[in-house]
């Protein structure tokens, strides 16, 4: 149960992005920030790095990483989430611009991965105490409870519904005569909302482990 918590605070690191160092890009289109940010979420919804990146004032992480889990109960669930999590809609409006600040109002949809995992873990305590009584070792009551939890999950993937709304601004600023996606790292209600509430779940998790 502890690796699987681990791993969807580990699938949150898909939303940390890592300052660049301010390296220069070379794109001369005048977008308007509106249009900048269109064109960041659009190639984020496409896991098109490459485009990201264009937009965006660093680099985001490596999404290869989540594909190096070897136990298969859990790596079908993982990827089976990350197809959903950028399985987002948007809609952008409200844009204002100060100077070489700017910001746009982006109403992201996207299914509520924080209520999903939270239902789940719910019975998982129940389940595990369980298992205990029928005098299995603890690493047969462990792999059980990985495909346990990886059954679920992946059932309620499958289940869910896209329908968690929420409006958060994205805040972008000008840097060699064009409008770049701010560092996302310090805006935490943005990647919440990205996530579908994951970021505040791991956040919970995190206190809880003290």
């Amino acid at each position: 149960m502890r690796k699987f918590f681990a791993i969807l605070l580990m699938i949150t690191l898909v939303f940390t992005f890592t300052s660049c160092g301010g390296t220069s890009k070379t794109q001369t289109d005048q977008l308007t920030p509106i249009e900048t940010a269109d064109k960041f979420l659009a190639g984020l919804k496409a896991k098109d790095l490459e485009a990201v990146e264009e937009y965006y004032e660093g680099d985001i992480g490596d999404l290869t990483m989540l594909e190096e889990e070897d136990e298969p109960a859990l790596a079908d669930v993982i990827n089976a989430m990350v197809d959903k999590i950028f399985d987002f809609d948007y809609v952008l409006g409200n844009e204002k611009i100060d100077g070489d600040s700017a910001t746009v109002e982006v109403e992201l949809t996207t299914y509520d991965f924080g209520g999903i995992i939270q239902e789940i873990m719910g019975g998982l305590m129940e389940d595990a105490f369980a298992l205990k009584l029928t005098g299995m070792s603890q690493e047969e009551m462990e792999a059980e409870i990985n495909e346990l939890i990886g059954g679920k999950f992946k059932e309620a993937l499958d289940n869910a519904a896209k329908d968690h709304t929420i409006k958060v601004p994205m805040e972008l600023t000008r840097k060699d005569g064009k409008w770049v996606v701010k560092d996302l790292a310090s805006s935490k209600d943005f990647l919440n909302a990205l996530s579908g509430g994951l970021m505040e779940l791991a956040d919970s998790l995190q206190e809880a482990e003290g």
